[in-house]
């Protein structure tokens, strides 16, 4: 018979596991939703979209010897004319697990009636289409194993009521829910970052040499996710010393105990180094590496020096060359060294406030953003209060932190502390780059929340109410913030929802005026190709439509049709007809094409009901006055940015589509000419589309070196240049119908999943010549500094006050 004690110690444990699957299960509800959020789109995030391409275009070596053949494998991205910046390990886990789903989809179809069909129905798993989401799905999974990882650190330096508390607000925050929903390392880096700590803990606990086993296998695999993680050798080194400290107090001599920490991190870096060369094989040489010649100057110079190490031993120990490089040039651009246009969004953030800004408002939402750093703060205080007391005292104490030992909680408050302090003060402060801390800082959060608790308890009802109040702000907080965020992902993305408007409402060559079975007005666009040249009288041009539900067709409007060489005076036919060429409905007019006849020019119909999702032909013609030309609205498009309207939903907009493309290339430096061109766009635009605020965001931010640019801006904005808004497209977080505007956030945390999308039109009141001057007017060209490079910025402000 079970003792009544023994039940009461399980109770306890079965409800910790319940509780625990509850906020694993409400985490993956969260991480999984919707994560093919871009559906019908070419993938919106830049970065996913190229390791999209590097992952379909590298191949499995066939051999484990060309695996490690830097010069000569499939799978190096180098070799298949691509370059990756990023940890290879995502990328190769990506492609294995896709392809082990392919032939998991190939076996099942071979039970199915019909195999080739069910293939055809169900697209490879590795193409171009699928695979993206095979990484979003990992990249969850990652994130949420940091989830699980959390509760059992935050169990082991706290105690458990921490450690379901971390584990909740962790599976709660935005960022880490945004994270996984794209196909990047950052989820990836987080989870081995955690692994990296546990396995210092246990160094610090002096768990003997499988410790240093696990932490090498820890550090190799972070940094074959991103090198950056390098930055946790120092709090590796902390660990150690806390290690040795720890025997020194205990009565060992630090000689021998600074040899035998020396030894497990000797253990350490040869196991991290053995797990990074065969999970990034491509940052070695490799056997007869022969790809100096690709290695760009000064880069090639100064790694001459690697040629030094013995020839026998370069294929395993010879870092890649080109690798390097490649790293210092990204490095370059992290640091502001290298002027790029995507770099300019970083011009004069305050270091260390702009990502804190970022992190509390919107990467963490604001009541546990603020929980977690006051969280920080108590720990730190706490910590430096028994410093100095043991500083005022020689004797030796199983000292505790709240409720967790002190030594243990230095290695994850000293990776806070230490990431926070050196990312935030790069040129570079993206809040994802801050992803790693994210589950410390949640920990924190919760030790707070238990630690107010803790305090309450002897201070009678008043302080209970306070923290309990406390506790239900950060939790409920969370919780509503994750709600408010993952609202972006319940419905289209913006561009997406951009795209079916600007083909809903943007003049093609012809547009069909309808009427709905309700008797609304309505409208479609014909597909004209974006110029055709009706260059013989009679010869008909037929384009196929397909109307999206019942409606009445009621007229025609040709909304740009003119002469080609000139206004031309003669007759234009139209007609709808079915699949088998039946004519629906006919309608001509005759007119001037052009000049003062001008160019659009309405053609009626007789009634003719259209059925929804029915294939009809819309034929038209010069019957006299040929050659005509009929144009499709010209829709101006910022470089640097996804150009809108998508190809999608069978749909293609330029080229053949029937619109004209043209481009905005607002980052070239403001001279003369560049007004000029920037002034023949506007000329044959007829609307301007931003997908995001990629460049109206960035550009203003440098207006000594962009004061053209800057003013087009403002005056677009005000309506000044002859353009109206016609159309914003926007998905905030929101809650209980209060939107949150996140307009101004750190660009990355909005420009690839909900951006803000503006369209303008060009109005009668537009004139060159105005423009011309209003843009130009005061403009100082010889002293533009177009040497100046961002990060200079702050020293250029102070030497010219």
């Amino acid at each position: 018979m079970e003792s009544t004690e023994t039940s009461a110690v399980r109770r306890p444990r079965w409800g910790v596991r319940l509780a625990l699957l509850a906020i694993l299960a409400l985490g993956a509800a969260f991480r999984f939703y919707n994560v093919n959020w871009d559906k019908g789109t070419y993938h919106i995030h830049p970065d996913e979209r190229y390791t999209t391409m590097v992952v379909t275009r590298i191949e499995w070596p066939d051999s484990l010897a060309e695996y490690f053949d830097t010069s000569r494998s499939p799978l190096n991205a180098r070799n298949v004319g691509m370059v990756y910046f990023y940890g290879t390990f995502p990328l190769f886990l990506t492609k294995f697990v896709a392809g082990q789903m392919d032939a998991l989809q190939t076996f099942y179809a071979e039970t199915r009636p019909n195999p080739q069909e069910y293939l055809l129905q169900h697209p490879s798993w590795t193409g171009y289409d699928r695979i993206h989401l095979v990484g979003r799905v990992l990249s969850g999974l990652f994130d949420l194993g940091s989830v699980l990882l959390l509760f059992f650190l935050a169990r082991r330096i706290f105690d458990r009521r921490v450690g379901l508390i971390a584990a909740f607000l962790l599976a709660l925050t935005a960022l880490n829910i945004q994270g996984s929903h794209y196909f990047a390392v950052d989820t990836f880096l987080t989870f081995f970052a955690l692994g990296v700590i546990w396995f210092t803990l246990d160094v610090v606990e002096g768990k003997g040499w499988p410790s240093y086993v696990g932490l090498g296998a820890a550090m190799g695999l972070a940094l074959a996710c991103k090198v950056s993680g390098f930055l946790l050798v120092v709090v590796v080194g902390l660990g150690a010393w806390l290690w040795v400290r720890r025997q020194v107090l205990a009565g060992e001599r630090a000689g021998p105990a600074l040899l035998r920490a020396g030894g497990g991190l000797f253990l350490a870096v040869f196991v991290a180094w053995a797990v990074f060369r065969v999970a990034q094989p491509y940052a070695w040489a490799g056997p007869d590496y022969d790809g100096w010649g690709s290695v760009p100057e000064p880069w090639q110079s100064k790694l001459r020096v690697l040629d030094k190490i013995p020839r026998p031993l370069q294929p395993i120990l010879m870092p890649n060359p080109r690798w390097l490089a490649d790293i210092a040039e990204a490095g370059a651009q992290q640091t502001g060294e290298a002027d790029l246009p995507w770099g300019r969004q970083w011009t004069e953030r305050t270091p260390w406030l702009w990502p804190l800004e970022n992190m509390v408002k919107w990467g963490m939402g604001l009541p546990l953003g603020v929980a977690a750093w006051l969280g920080v703060g108590l720990a730190t205080v706490q910590l430096a209060l028994l410093w100095l007391r043991r500083r005022k005292s020689d004797r030796l104490g199983n000292w505790k932190l709240g409720v967790g030992h002190w030594e243990l909680c230095l290695i994850p408050l000293s990776w806070v502390l230490l990431t926070f302090l050196w990312q935030g003060m790069q040129y570079v402060k993206s809040v994802r780059y801050f992803l790693p801390i994210f589950p410390y800082l949640a920990m924190f959060a919760a030790y707070l929340v238990v630690a107010a608790w803790d305090w309450a308890k002897a201070r009678g009802r008043r302080g209970q109410v306070a923290a309990g109040g406390l506790a239900a702000i950060v939790l409920l907080g969370a919780l509503g913030w994750a709600f408010a965020f993952i609202q972006i992902y319940t419905e289209p993305v913006t561009r997406v929802q951009a795209t079916r408007w600007m083909y809903e409402h943007i003049e093609t060559g012809a547009t069909l005026q309808t009427r709905t079975a309700d008797g609304q007005p309505g409208q479609l666009q014909i597909p004209l190709p974006s110029r055709y040249v009706y260059a013989a009288d009679g010869q008909w041009q037929t384009t196929p439509f397909v109307p999206a539900e019942n409606m009445t067709a009621t007229a025609v409007v040709m909304n740009n049709l003119t002469g080609l060489d000139g206004p031309s005076e003669g007759e234009f036919e139209v007609q709808i007809t079915t699949e088998g060429g039946e004519p629906l409905a006919q309608g001509r007019i005759a007119a001037t094409f052009g000049g003062e006849g001008g160019r659009r020019h309405v053609i009626d119909l007789p009634d003719t009901p259209l059925t929804g999702g029915q294939t009809y032909y819309f034929q038209s013609r010069a019957v006299r006055g040929a050659p005509l030309v009929s144009l499709g609205a010209a829709i101006a498009n910022e470089h640097f940015d996804d150009p809108l309207p998508f190809n999608m939903d069978g749909r293609i907009a330029f080229g053949a589509g029937p619109y004209r493309g043209l481009e905005l290339t607002l980052y070239d430096e403001d001279t003369p000419e560049k007004l000029e061109k920037l002034l023949d766009t506007l000329d044959e635009a007829d609307y301007i589309s931003m997908s995001s605020g990629r460049l109206w965001q960035s550009i203003p931010r440098l207006p000594m070196r962009y004061p053209v640019t800057t003013r087009y801006y403002e005056l677009l904005f005000a309506g000044k240049l002859g353009f109206e808004k016609v159309a914003e497209f926007h998905s905030y977080p929101r809650l209980f119908g209060l939107e949150f505007d996140d307009t101004w956030a750190e660009e990355q945390f909005t420009v690839y999943d909900h951006p803000k999308v503006l369209i303008y039109r060009k109005t009668a009141d537009y004139d060159r010549e105005k423009v011309k001057a209003l843009l130009s007017e005061g403009i100082d060209w010889e002293n533009i500094p177009h040497w100046l490079n961002p990060r200079d910025v702050p020293r250029w402000r102070r030497e010219q006050a």
